[in-house]
């Protein structure tokens, strides 16, 4: 247990459609998008067996089972008060104002980005926890990369976590951050958690796949700027103790332009992904500044591998695509027809959360300030997001979501 915390804050934002706002319209989009794996799979599949024999494997509970970090209660004067419920549950992140290298409600060294549930994980998630996954990506561009928050919600009262980092394994029995070409942060505005596996959105390319199959337990870097072999016998990870491989990847060709000038064929941008239990597919989207015409793509899942239903030549294709007269997404997931959006307004400012079906008007509520990815549980009914914001952010659900 750390000190006094700020835990992450689950706030039960108001049903959507309690606030009435101008009816977002998502419209059918005649096209098929194509990705592949292009041997990924493979690649990274020899290399993750490789480092299987060099370092200890952790299960996903045990993750969760270690958590070190408690989450601040809502009702803690530390923890932002974001929108009023009346069966409000939201949680914030540990904050130490004198302790910097952790203080995850107001660092500005990494900002939260995607989440997912074991509701998305279903059979073959590795888990008995109620437990959420939350992104980070490494604001500084220090090569980090990104982190994984492994929230234990099970005891509401009780909300603990514990990061590990996403690595990228590479020839010759050792891995590094996961980073983008110029060398920057994998931005990671979305993730999902399918089986063991779990997507993460690569901005320009596509999805990258990590698997919680495979996670390691790496040794102690008291200088927190270690990563990978260090040739004798240790592997670190900037003192993250868990660490989870990427085992693939599907990626497209060329690289997104916002607002793409012909939305049916010009590549995507890959800003967010969910999941919709009800088609069975991956829900990704893009995000694009104060202009409309984000794209929203379903991509179909395979029930038996939690991979995506490949063709000839490892190639996936889309099953459905969407346009939204929505500005500023920062995610969207669906079920049963029913299409939730989240926009950003500003730091400060109210977000939005729309609710609509394909062609038809929807409603709009209030989320806190700055929302970003989407995980619907259809069990509940709760719709999860997070915000990003430092001093501000927190992890929130919005009841009866479906209405």
């Amino acid at each position: 247990m750390l000190a006094t915390l700020a835990v992450p804050v689950l706030i039960a934002v108001p049903a959507a459609g309690t606030t009435s706002a101008a009816a977002p319209t998502l419209t059918a989009l005649d096209a098929t998008f194509t990705v592949s794996e292009r041997g990924s799979f493979d690649t990274y599949g020899a290399r993750v067996a490789a480092l299987d024999g060099l370092l200890e494997k952790a299960p996903v509970d045990t993750v969760f089972g270690e958590a070190n970090r408690d989450a601040v209660d809502a009702g803690a004067g530390s923890c932002p008060a974001g929108i009023p419920a009346p069966d409000a549950s939201w949680f914030c992140w540990y904050g130490a104002q004198n302790d910097p290298p952790n203080d995850d409600a107001g660092t500005e060294n990494w900002m939260p980005q995607g989440i997912t549930g074991s509701w998305d994980a279903a059979a073959g998630g590795g888990t008995s926890a109620r437990g959420l996954l939350v992104s980070w990506y490494d604001a500084q561009n220090l090569g980090k990369g990104v982190r994984i928050s492994f929230v234990d919600n099970s005891d509401p009262a009780n909300v603990r976590y514990r990061h590990a980092l996403l690595v990228e394994p590479t020839a010759g029995d050792d891995f590094r951050g996961v980073t983008v070409p110029d060398g920057k942060s994998l931005h990671a505005g979305g993730i999902a958690w399918v089986g063991h596996h779990l997507y993460v959105v690569d901005t320009d390319r596509g999805v990258r796949v990590f698997d919680l199959d495979h996670i390691w337990r790496t040794a102690a870097d008291p200088s927190k700027s270690k990563i990978g072999n260090d040739g004798n016998g240790n592997f670190h990870a900037f003192d993250y103790r868990f660490v989870i491989p990427q085992v693939g990847e599907y990626t497209q060709d060329g690289t997104c332009v916002r607002p793409a000038p012909n939305p049916k064929t010009d590549p995507l941008c890959w800003s967010y992904v969910g999941v919709d239990h009800s088609s069975n597919s991956l829900v990704t989207g893009e995000y694009i500044s104060g202009k409309p015409g984000g794209r929203v793509v379903h991509w179909p899942i395979d029930e038996t591998t939690g991979r995506l239903v490949t063709g000839g030549g490892g190639a996936v294709s889309s099953v459905a695509a969407y346009q939204t007269s929505r500005t500023n997404v920062q995610g969207a997931t669906s079920h049963d027809g029913t299409f939730w959006l989240s926009s950003s307004t500003g730091r400060g400012n109210d977000g939005q959360l729309h609710r609509t079906r394909v062609g038809q008007s929807g409603t709009t509520s209030a989320t806190p300030t700055g929302p970003e990815d989407l995980s619907f549980d259809p069990a509940s009914g709760d719709l999860w997001s997070v915000s990003e914001w430092p001093e501000l952010r927190v992890v929130f659900r919005t009841p009866n979501a479906a209405g």
